[in-house]
């Protein structure tokens, strides 16, 4: 064999780190048990609710701006609310993705309506300054209803979707169950 062949010789492939050493049944109990006493649901829903009128404050913003409605500004949302949600809560239960995915939607349904507010005093020659005095239960049913479009239900589908799965610090996975006859 030439210098040059030796020189193209495929180096050999490195060997295979080797596996992590599984946890017994009593350590995952230990760890779940450490996990579950660290979670925090009040600091999670405090910091989703800021999450989710920070977001709706953004898609109305962005919405208001462009003329446009934006299925990106869902994601947005459901990202803001779910990761306040996980940083804050530190949650493994479901009960942090039911509360991600309620603020989440929360946080969309009042964008739209926000934005949908502003373009209506618009509309109406209603100066800003004086539209949060003017707001009543006629005007949010004008506006919500007469706001609503269907693909509205698409775009708060994804920031309750996004809202749900970023709350989880970790997603336990249940045990296969092991079926004998």
């Amino acid at each position: 064999m030439t210098q040059d062949a030796a020189q193209h010789q495929p180096s050999p492939a490195p060997s295979p780190a080797p596996a992590p050493h599984p946890l017994s049944p009593e350590e995952v109990g230990k760890k779940i048990e450490s996990l579950r006493a660290a979670q925090n649901f009040s600091k999670a829903a405090v910091a989703g609710a800021a999450a989710a009128l920070a977001g709706a404050l953004a898609w109305a913003a962005v919405t208001v701006a462009t003329k446009t409605e934006f299925g990106l500004m869902s994601v947005l949302v459901g990202y803001l609310v779910g990761n306040a949600v996980k940083k804050t809560g530190q949650g493994i239960d479901a009960r942090f993705g039911y509360l991600g995915a309620g603020l989440a939607g929360a946080g969309a349904v009042l964008g739209n309506l926000l934005s949908n507010l502003v373009f209506y005093a618009r509309y109406e020659g209603i100066p800003l300054g004086e539209l949060p005095g003017r707001i009543d239960a006629d005007m949010l049913k004008t506006v919500g209803i007469g706001g609503f479009q269907g693909m509205d239900l698409l775009f708060y589908g994804i920031a309750i979707y996004e809202g749900f799965v970023l709350s989880f610090k970790y997603r336990l996975k249940r045990a296969p169950v092991s079926s004998s006859k």
